[in-house]
């Protein structure tokens, strides 16, 4: 009896143990870069070059420019182009901005490739 509950109880910390997979990117969006800095919030401005109609969907407007919320702090240059994996902002994804400029909202940058 004793043998029997020590395998359940192993049984069961093994399978509660196993590590969930993320699920795979299957989305991708190609961007490119219209401002590297922007004045109010210091992350790049981007367009979408494919797929518009499906990221407007994600994102919840169609403006045509957007903040890149969530990319790497390196310094784009101005036409560099990327896919991108892309939702729509969330409180996790807030950012810090003025109002010297135009204002444009923004998309949370999930992978990049």
């Amino acid at each position: 009896m004793k043998t029997i509950v020590t395998i359940l109880i192993s049984f069961i910390i093994i399978s509660a143990c196993k590590k969930e997979k993320t699920p795979e990117i299957t989305d991708w969006f190609q961007i490119e870069i219209v401002a590297s800095n922007n004045i109010d919030c210091g992350v790049p401005e981007i367009i979408f070059l494919s797929r518009q109609q499906k990221a407007y969907q994600v994102i919840g407007n169609s403006w045509g420019r957007y903040l890149a919320i969530g990319l790497p702090k390196v310094l784009y240059p101005v036409g560099t182009r990327m896919y991108v994996a892309i939702h729509r902002p969330t409180a996790n994804d807030a950012i810090v901005c003025t109002t010297f400029g135009p204002s444009f909202p923004g998309v949370a940058i999930e992978n990049i490739k």
